[in-house]
């Protein structure tokens, strides 16, 4: 299939750049929630699986292969409509499905939003083939209010964000801007008022420059591996 320019690549899958932006945020709540112990499996950015019927066409929407209802909650959280794939068709291909709220890249996708807050799963006629049986919450959040809501569920945990020079520059081929930047997270109980700080900055930096904030679930997962 023919990808559309503004196309990023993010971790080897062809992705928008909300996405790339995004995800490595719900990720990172994630680990430090002890929903997935260092990463994602990521089954589909933007794609053509024949299953998905053009969701992923554009961008906007993410496969992951965990399925549990804790991801699901999260990804709904953090400003994604988000629904488990496990029964039916999707048996022997279970996973989880979710559509940024608010990205301009998620067209196709975009009617699966409305069909949750509506109360249904997003599959079939207009996403109203049956009911959602997932957890709250329906009404959501938008992506770039999801990764303000996520950086706070890091400070919370006592973390401060402490600057490195430690992301990789990016080549050319992932179509964005090579520059250093990192983040770190180490825990600060005695900084909170640094750590609300950071957390916007980090915010800022993850709106200017999606891939500058790519590598921060990896980051979070060495500060934890430090605190063993």
């Amino acid at each position: 299939m023919s990808r559309p320019a503004y196309v990023v690549s993010f971790r080897g899958f062809p992705a928008c750049p909300c996405l790339a932006e995004w995800f490595p945020v719900f990720e990172a709540v994630a680990i430090l929630r002890g929903i997935v112990r260092e990463s994602f499996d990521i089954a589909q950015l933007i794609g053509g699986a024949v299953e998905s019927a053009g969701t992923h066409s554009e961008g906007g929407a993410f496969d992951v292969w965990q399925h549990d209802p804790e991801t699901q909650r999260l990804g709904r959280e953090m400003g994604a409509a988000t629904f488990n794939r496990v029964t039916g068709s999707f048996a022997d291909n279970k996973h989880s499905h979710g559509v940024l709220v608010g990205c301009p890249h998620n067209g196709p996708a975009r009617y699966q939003i409305g069909a949750l807050e509506l109360g249904f799963n997003g599959l079939g006629t207009a996403g109203r083939g049956g009911l959602d049986t997932g957890p709250g919450p329906r009404k959501l959040r938008t992506w770039r209010e999801g990764i303000a809501w996520g950086l706070e569920q890091i400070e919370r945990h006592d973390m401060a964000n402490v600057w490195d020079e430690r992301l990789p520059e990016y080549d050319e081929n992932s179509k964005t801007d090579s520059r250093r930047a990192s983040v770190l997270l180490a825990g600060a109980h005695d900084r909170a008022g640094d750590a609300k700080r950071h957390a916007k900055e980090a915010h800022q930096l993850a709106r200017a420059n999606a891939s500058a904030i790519a590598e921060l679930s990896a980051l979070v997962r060495e500060l934890i591996e430090k605190e063993k």
